[in-house]
């Protein structure tokens, strides 16, 4: 891969099996960046892809790397990056203060505009790439201003270029997938 992937509550063997968070500076700006993966796993997968992996509790280890990203870091903006649905995002929210972002998946929402829950914004851009998510932040403020809004793909196609590696890529994934599924 050419891009972090972060979990703070994915363990095997009892270590954390990727970096919890990554900072990045933007313009002037420090943002943090954290990731939660669902415990839905352990029946969403065959048992043998998480042999001796172990999904942590969300809040708790929100709750722990918002305070480092805050106080160590002293970051301008949250974001959390979780697979863990709708109800799952909220409920972290609810409960842990400081995140600014909650960018979410695995429940398949379609959420227009975000959803506000205390002071965070949850964004889920549905399904399947039928639409590409656009939030917008403005940190000339005080405190961050976050806006939210969906793209449908046709739209999406027509302000992106193409990547056509990725669509090699895809389509030979989509063979692969399809030869399996034939028993070919």
């Amino acid at each position: 891969m050419t891009f972090d992937l972060v979990a703070t509550n994915v363990f095997k063997d009892g270590e954390l099996l990727f970096n919890p968070y990554v900072v990045k500076e933007v313009g002037n700006f420090t943002v943090g960046i954290f990731g939660l993966a669902t415990s839905d796993t352990y029946t969403t997968t065959h048992p043998r892809n998480i042999v001796g992996i172990e999904f942590g509790n969300m809040e708790e280890a929100s709750r722990k790397y918002v305070e480092i990203l805050r106080a160590e870091y002293n970051v301008d903006l949250v974001i959390a990056l979780g697979h863990v649905g709708i109800k799952d995002s909220s409920e972290v929210v609810t409960h842990v203060a400081g995140i600014d972002l909650f960018v979410d998946g695995h429940s398949h929402t379609r959420l227009p505009e975000g959803e506000w829950v205390n002071d965070t914004l949850i964004v889920q851009a549905h399904e399947y790439g039928n639409y590409l998510g656009k939030v917008t932040i403005d940190l000339s403020g005080e405190t961050p201003t976050l806006t939210a809004s969906l793209i449908s793909a046709e739209a999406a196609r027509e302000l992106v270029e193409p990547d056509e590696a990725m669509n090699e890529l895809m389509k030979e994934f989509r063979d692969e997938v399809v030869r399996r599924m034939l028993g070919n």
